[in-house]
């Protein structure tokens, strides 16, 4: 096993024109989102509350090499604090209080997250799981929250039950291993189907695989964990679309039903799915894996804009997250030609700015269930909202690493 964990690019990727524009952007949604009260957010997730506010301000800090936001980030991590401890919340990386010791831990603050792995190997002790096994909400977010938390001991022993947990819930099948949905988590309105396997990054089986990969490099093996990761990459593969359609791998696995191309993204789509099978590549040492998972994502940046189904500028499956995910691969494989999609992404991102409106010009696509209505609605959250994109554009405009990007994942596995 082995990791590629060198940093290609040593100079930021937007210059001339471009950069001035992004440059005035991040600004304008510095000075929009500095006049938020911290006091004034009643909630303290990473999706959209206090933590993943408390983010911005540490990663930005980071990017433009500079103290200036400091008293922010401090200002919204004791908010963050402050609201774990008055507010009943879910355990889950991006909506509970898992993700609130993620900011901790990324502010450089881990020891204030002590209580936080002390809760999630208490709650991973069970004899089984029937919770949500994904990334957003479930397992595969608290293992990776727990491997970034390194040798912490309660740390350790919950990536380790994860493990564990992840294998027992994989059902085997002639193709190797997967993970179907718990329909019974799904709210009636979003169910399509009575089973399914969800392929994604943020709720499927391809964050499993990035995690299994991740704890892989980290422990320098682990027998279940690396049969689990090659059986669940075995039933993946097993998955690819014919040749000549939109993506190289569907939405989702329904049984007896055709499957079906979708968006590419970072929660759907060939760009997770193609993050998480270069992981596996790393975690396996697998030359053919890792050419297989540059070409999903060689023929995903030749797929024409229009037909990437991106309607906002999030970093989940908006403009901003496209610049941000070329911008990765760009940096963990040196091909130009993701730097070049990362580029137009970015100049996409730009446009899509409508000055006046929203928060800094940005509002956020929002479904309005059960009507299939779709609103547009400003957002300054991380996941959805300004704070992605000031740091998918921030990141572009400076050679530092954009470490923050291991919330979703997206960082090479160490």
């Amino acid at each position: 096993m082995r990791s590629e964990s060198t940093d290609r690019q040593a100079t930021p990727l937007l210059v001339g024109h471009l950069a001035d524009a992004a440059n005035r952007v991040v600004d304008e949604i510095v000075e929009t989102l500095a006049e938020l009260p911290p006091e004034g957010v009643d909630h303290a997730s990473l999706y959209d509350g206090a933590a993943g506010l408390a983010v911005l301000w540490t990663s930005l800090g980071a990017l433009r090499a500079t103290s200036t936001y400091d008293a922010l980030a401090a200002a919204w991590l004791d908010r963050a604090a402050d609201l774990l401890g008055q507010e009943p919340m879910s355990p889950s990386v991006w909506e509970g209080f898992a993700g609130v010791g993620w900011a901790f831990e990324i502010a450089g603050r881990g020891d204030d997250a002590d209580a936080v792995d002390d809760g999630l190997a208490e709650l991973l002790s069970a004899d089984a799981w029937h919770g949500d096994y994904d990334l957003v909400r479930g397992l595969v977010g608290f293992g990776l929250y727990a491997l970034d938390r390194g040798a912490r001991p309660a740390a350790r022993r919950a990536a380790d039950r994860v493990v564990a947990l992840l294998a027992a819930l994989a059902t085997r099948e002639p193709d190797g291993l997967t993970w179907y949905t718990n329909m019974a988590l799904v709210p009636e309105n979003e169910r399509r189907s009575e089973r399914e396997v969800d392929l994604g990054i943020a709720h499927g089986v391809a964050g499993a695989i990035t995690f299994l990969a991740r704890y892989v490099v980290a422990r320098g093996g682990g027998d279940v964990a690396e049969r689990t990761l090659r059986d669940a990459v075995r039933w993946l593969d097993a998955r690819r679309l014919p040749d000549g359609g939109e993506t190289r791998f569907p939405v989702k696995h329904v049984p007896g039903h055709a499957p079906e191309s979708g968006r590419n993204a970072w929660c759907y789509g060939d760009l997770g799915i193609a993050s998480a099978l270069l992981d596996a590549a790393e975690a396996l040492d697998d030359r053919r894996l890792r050419e297989d998972a540059v070409a999903t994502l060689v023929r995903a940046s030749q797929r024409p804009m229009e037909q990437w189904r991106v309607e906002d500028v999030s970093l989940c499956h908006g403009a901003a997250g496209a610049a941000h995910l070329f911008h990765r691969f760009h940096r963990r494989t040196g091909l130009a030609a993701f730097a070049d999609v990362a580029r137009a992404w970015c100049e996409r991102t730009l446009t899509m700015r409508r000055p006046g409106t929203g928060l800094a010009g940005f509002t956020r696509m929002k479904r309005v269930f059960p009507d299939p209505a779709v609103v547009f609605v400003p957002e300054p959250g991380l996941l959805m909202g300004v704070a992605g994109v000031a740091l998918s554009l921030a990141s572009m405009l400076s050679p530092v690493a954009p470490d923050w990007d291991r919330l979703l994942a997206l960082n090479p596995p160490r």
